[in-house]
């Protein structure tokens, strides 16, 4: 529950009210992902499925296999998050930084989890995330920076990648509660 990672002074990078939110979490009890539930915003964005960008209007969608999950990235430029509710995958404004780089930041998220493992997630809580695509196309880079002044003493950033499959397809997306034999 604490991998939320260390600040630059090596000190763990949850507050004591996360600690505390932490050290109580029992995962029979308290896991978000019970019974199929849908995962939210941020932890979403680290599925291992496939996914895709839609457009959508002048707003880009974030197709993602797990879940069926669609996000809606508003690109208008005067996108407010203000008076919008607080829901599972947030209130995302994008920008483009450059031909190959979206910069999006995500508040009004409502699903209360950071991790997914008992590191809880404020309503004040922000992220800003960046998709770079590579030159040649075949591969999108990404990162996030988590803000959330209540759970973490610093913000946090993690990164990962998707490779480009020319044949590859976002399919049904089956969360089946069976055991398998």
């Amino acid at each position: 529950p604490r991998d939320m990672g260390q600040t630059a002074a090596g000190r763990a990078n949850l507050t004591a009210v996360a600690l505390q939110a932490s050290d109580a979490f029992v995962w029979e009890r308290d896991n978000p992902l019970q019974n199929c539930a849908k995962k939210g915003f941020p932890l979403i964005m680290h599925a291992p499925y496939p996914a895709q960008f839609l457009r959508d209007g002048e707003d880009i969608l974030w197709h993602q296999e797990e879940y069926d999950t669609i996000r809606r990235i508003h690109m208008s430029p005067d996108a407010s998050a203000e008076g919008q509710p607080n829901s599972l995958l947030g209130y995302s404004i994008g920008r483009w930084v450059d031909e190959r780089t979206l910069e999006v930041t995500t508040t009004n998220m409502g699903w209360g989890h950071l991790n997914g493992q008992g590191v809880p997630m404020s309503a004040s809580a922000s992220t800003v995330e960046r998709f770079m695509v590579s030159a040649q196309g075949d591969r999108l880079d990404y990162s996030i920076t988590i803000t959330d002044p209540v759970n973490l003493i610093e913000p946090r950033t993690y990164t990962r990648h998707w490779v480009y499959f020319p044949d590859g397809a976002v399919e049904a997306y089956d969360c089946s509660l069976e055991a398998e034999d």
